[in-house]
C-alpha cells in the first residue's frame, strides 16, 4: 500500500532562465479639451528586467503522492528603462535619467516560496518517470545596484508620432495627482505554480534524477503608480 511506505525527502539544485514581464509600459497621461486637444501630458517610461540565468535549490518532504516543498532562487541581471521619444516633444521637466537615452542598472533578484506538490502517479521506489505539479506562496525581492528615481517626464507638447505599443490615456480636464515610488530594494508577494517531472535512476535506498520544471511566479509590479 503506497500509504504504508515511509516518508521520503528529495533535494534538487538547478539552473535555468528567469524571464520577467514588464514592470511598466510607455504611457502618456493627459488632459484635453474638444477644441485644443491635449494640453499637458505626463510620460511614464517603460521599465523591464532583462531575462537572465537563474539558479535554484529546493527540498520536498513527501508522503505518498503529496509533498511539502520549500524553494529558493537567485538571478543576477539588469533592469532597463526605455528612452524618451524625442520626436516633436517639448519637455518641461527632464526625466530622472538622460533625456532620449535608454538606461540600464544591475539588479539581483531573489525568489522564495513554500507550497504543496502533488504527484500525478502513485509513488513507487522503482518508478523511473515521476511527473508532478506544485503551487504555493512566497515573495520576490529585487535589489537594485542604485536607486531609480520616478520615471516621469512632463510634456508641454505631445510627440508628433507616438512610438508603437504606446498606451495613451486622456482625461476630461479634472485635476489629478500622480505619484510613484523610488525603486531601490523592493519586495512583492508572489503566488507560484508549475509543472515538473523527474527522470529517476532508482538506487538501493533512494535515487538520483534529472529534473525538469517550468514555473510561474505571479506578482504585482514593484513600481507603484497612484
Amino acid at each position: 500500500d503506497p500509504l504504508d511506505r515511509p516518508a521520503r525527502v528529495d533535494i534538487s539544485v538547478s539552473g535555468g532562465v528567469l524571464m520577467p514581464t514588464r514592470w511598466s509600459d510607455l504611457v502618456l497621461l493627459g488632459s484635453g479639451t474638444p477644441a485644443g486637444g491635449v494640453l499637458e501630458q505626463v510620460l511614464t517610461r517603460d521599465i523591464h528586467v532583462e531575462p537572465d540565468t537563474e539558479f535554484t535549490a529546493a527540498a520536498t518532504y513527501w508522503r505518498s503522492r503529496y509533498g511539502l516543498r520549500v524553494r529558493g532562487g537567485f538571478s543576477r541581471s539588469s533592469v532597463s528603462m526605455g528612452a524618451v521619444p524625442l520626436a516633436g516633444v517639448s519637455l518641461s521637466t527632464p526625466p530622472a535619467n538622460a533625456v532620449g537615452a535608454a538606461s540600464s542598472i544591475g539588479i539581483d533578484t531573489w525568489l522564495y516560496d513554500l507550497g504543496l506538490s502533488i504527484g500525478f502517479l502513485e509513488y513507487e521506489p522503482r518508478r523511473v518517470v515521476w511527473p508532478y505539479g506544485f503551487f504555493g506562496v512566497g515573495g520576490i525581492t529585487y535589489d537594485l545596484k542604485q536607486a531609480i528615481a520616478p520615471p516621469l517626464a512632463f510634456l508641454e507638447h505631445p510627440p508628433s508620432a507616438p512610438p508603437a505599443n504606446t498606451i495613451i490615456v486622456t482625461d476630461d480636464g479634472h485635476q489629478f495627482l500622480l505619484t510613484t515610488n523610488t525603486l531601490s530594494t523592493e519586495t512583492v508577494f508572489a503566488f507560484n505554480l508549475g509543472l515538473g517531472t523527474d527522470f529517476r535512476i532508482p538506487l538501493k535506498s533512494g535515487g538520483v534524477a534529472l529534473r525538469l520544471e517550468v514555473a510561474d511566479h505571479i506578482a504585482g509590479s514593484p513600481l507603484a503608480f497612484r
